[in-house]
């Protein structure tokens, strides 16, 4: 067994079988893939031959060498060659920075990855040029100075952690593969809330009355570049029920508007959560307590005692106010009461 593209020396020694001398002058003829006379050497007492395995090309090769002379015996001897593929390894760099067969890098979304490889001859470490290099699913390699290069995105990995193949291979030369692993991070986010144009990211308490309009904004940021995360999922959900804000690009905002009808009398608790992919998802507890509406009773005279002489009748007028939102309230029934029934 020979590697490919190295010298193979064969040394025949044809001796006298009583004396074990050295049999000079004779012709000695390797025949097979490779067809020639053996040169002698009449101070080692042998013949050899030497060429290189690259004229047999890879596989196993079947070689007769036969030796003659005239009053000696012709011999004959039958071997085989197997000339297998150069050894080689594959050292990968990430970032110039070497990396291990199975290690795990970690990037970010918007992160772009170099990723590089050396192809070398096992035998002779020297890096291997012409070779075709491919990661799997992402294309080829490209060459400069016997080292080989792609630049790849994060943001074309579709995983949360992927497992990615480097092969490199080139004829006569061993394959070599390589498997390591991207895990994308979440980037790290800020999501600020507004109740009503007030700032509430801290205290996400607001009080309302029924059939009050509550407007509730949120900004979702990239935590670093504070750069708006357009296309995210904004929810808000509650025990029953789950709306969605709307996206305001020109603002750089998502907004939801809520009729406080369909919320219950009393305390309501929802959370507001924002997610996007490989991006760090944010949630803000909120509580909406929605009262009933303050009213004010007022008589028409503003007064609220009536002087009257006995047996006369009286008359009462008296006006509803919705002090919340400054209306006067029709409709309503009223009743009233006295000492005397």
């Amino acid at each position: 067994i020979i590697p490919y593209g190295v010298n193979l020396n064969i040394t025949v020694k044809y001796l006298v079988n009583s004396t074990k001398s050295h049999i000079p002058n004779a012709i000695i003829q390797l025949e097979g893939k490779i067809t020639n006379f053996l040169t002698e050497n009449l101070t080692l007492s042998q013949y050899t031959i030497s060429f290189n395995t690259s004229l047999l090309g890879i596989g196993i090769k079947t070689f007769t060498i036969e030796a003659q002379i005239n009053l000696y015996e012709t011999q004959q001897l039958q071997f085989l060659v197997d000339v297998r593929e150069r050894e080689t390894e594959l050292n990968l760099f990430i970032d110039n920075a070497p990396k291990n067969d199975g290690d795990t890098v970690y990037v970010q979304v918007d992160d772009f990855i170099n990723v590089s490889v050396v192809y070398k001859d096992t035998y002779t470490t020297r890096r291997i040029s012409g070779a075709m290099v491919s990661l799997e699913g992402f294309g080829v390699f490209s060459e400069i100075a016997n080292q080989y290069y792609l630049n790849l995105s994060a943001r074309d990995l579709t995983q949360k952690i992927n497992s990615l193949t480097i092969s490199a291979q080139l004829y006569n030369y061993s394959l070599q593969n390589i498997h390591f692993f991207i895990e994308i991070i979440e980037r790290t986010t800020d999501l600020t809330l507004f109740l009503n144009n007030d700032d509430k990211t801290v205290d996400p308490v607001i009080e309302q009355p029924i059939t009050s309009i509550l407007n509730i904004t949120v900004k979702y940021n990239d935590n670093i570049s504070m750069q708006h995360l357009s296309n995210s999922t904004i929810q808000l959900i509650g025990n029953s029920i789950s709306y969605n804000f709307t996206e305001n690009s020109v603002l750089k905002q998502y907004s939801l508007t809520i009729n406080t009808t369909s919320l219950t009398i009393g305390v309501n608790l929802f959370e507001i959560r924002a997610f996007k992919s490989y991006y760090e998802t944010q949630t803000i507890n909120l509580r909406i307590t929605v009262n009933k509406i303050n009213t004010l009773i007022s008589t028409e005279s503003g007064s609220s005692y009536i002087d009257t002489e006995l047996g006369e009748p009286i008359n009462l007028s008296i006006s509803l106010t919705d002090v919340d939102f400054s209306e006067v309230i029709k409709g309503a029934i009223v009743t009233y009461r006295w000492a005397y029934g």
